[in-house]
């Protein structure tokens, strides 16, 4: 049963901004940290900041030698069952990074050049070179520290659709950029049977990492490789066509370099503009999934777009109707103009207050 389906708001998925997870198992998808900076909002721009203080805390930490500070930050990651996105089977079951997954986590970063030579700026970037770290574990850590602000979220969303809350829930661990300290308290979030719920916005989801070290080494790394190797003296990899010209073959590169995250490091720390170009080609908005991969990962229907149009249609005229008119051509433009619009600010006051604008990119 779905978020939509067991708080009966009369809307599915391609009208909802938040991932419309089952409310007791998982959805296959992650949280992409390089996904949130491409929201242009407040909302997003605290995230951000919240993720740049903790990475950088952790990495200067390291880089200092102050294990247990590292270790310490790290075991206060748990994986979020709230938010039910991931991979596990049935019943979402947490994965604590206390522990074993802390560790590992931890000497990852310590024993990789990444971090020892400053490579290291974002979160994503492990993804690109740090073995035994991928697109769970990232998307763990990103929810973790941007917890807060997805509480925020949660409880704004529940407001407009009239979700009930429950007051008194643990917060988990929050991360405050200021202190760089965990936090905890006690907050109001929507409630099922199998537990509170932390709802996400689609716009933050992905099921493949932008950053993406195999798109990184087949786009970036070889086409540098082979260059080089042109350009060399003398290279054994260098084949004369029979028409002129030279070439190497990626198959050539690949049996002399090797593959993986270790090959896309060692190119890397010798020319870290490689990664400058990546980041630069990753800038800026990121489209979100679209609704037919977003109906099928969450096995929920395709825009029913003669719905969505009839309940604008249908609706009374008149300023009693006038909230339930607004909410229908919310839901058709919310749907209609999505990726585009897949972060929606509702009522922005304008004039001081005077005037509203009802809906807005």
């Amino acid at each position: 049963m779905r978020v939509s389906e067991y708080f009966k708001l009369g809307r599915t998925q391609p009208a909802l901004e938040f991932v419309d997870v089952d409310i007791r198992g998982d959805t296959g998808v992650f949280v992409d940290p390089r996904a949130i900076q491409g929201i242009d909002s407040n909302w997003s721009s605290e995230c951000v900041a919240l993720l740049q203080s903790f990475f950088s805390t952790v990495l200067d930490s390291i880089r200092r030698g102050d294990d247990v500070r590292a270790r310490l930050l790290l075991a206060s990651l748990s994986e979020p069952n709230e938010t039910h996105l991931g991979l596990s089977r049935g019943r979402a079951q947490g994965r604590g990074m206390g522990s074993d997954l802390a560790r590992h986590t931890w000497s990852a970063l310590k024993q990789s050049r990444a971090v020892t030579t400053g490579l290291l700026q974002d979160l994503e970037d492990t993804i690109l070179f740090i073995e035994g770290i991928g697109p769970d574990i990232v998307s763990d850590i990103t929810t973790n520290i941007i917890r807060g602000p997805l509480i925020q979220f949660t409880k704004d969303v529940s407001d407009y659709y009239g979700i009930p809350l429950q007051s008194g829930i643990a917060s988990g661990q929050l991360w405050d950029h200021r202190s760089r300290r965990w936090t905890s308290g006690f907050v109001s979030l929507p409630r099922t049977k199998y537990g509170p719920l932390l709802l996400v916005p689609k716009a933050l989801v992905r099921r493949q990492p932008i950053f993406n070290p195999g798109e990184y080494y087949n786009d970036y790394i070889l086409p540098f490789l082979q260059e080089e190797e042109l350009n060399a003296p003398v290279s054994s990899l260098v084949e004369v066509l029979k028409k002129g010209g030279r070439r190497v073959t990626k198959k050539a590169l690949k049996q002399k370099y090797g593959q993986g995250k270790s090959v896309n490091l060692r190119v890397t720390t010798r020319n870290d503009e490689l990664l400058d170009k990546y980041r630069d080609a990753k800038k800026g908005r990121q489209s979100g999934l679209p609704h037919l991969t977003l109906a099928g990962l969450t096995d929920t229907p395709f825009p029913d777009w003669e719905a969505l149009l009839k309940d604008v249609t249908d609706c009374p005229p008149g300023r009693v109707q006038a909230t339930q008119y607004h909410h229908a051509v919310e839901a058709l433009l919310s749907a209609l103009f999505y990726p585009a619009l897949d972060f929606p600010k509702r009522e922005s006051k304008i004039h001081n207050g005077r005037k509203r604008i009802d809906i807005r990119a």
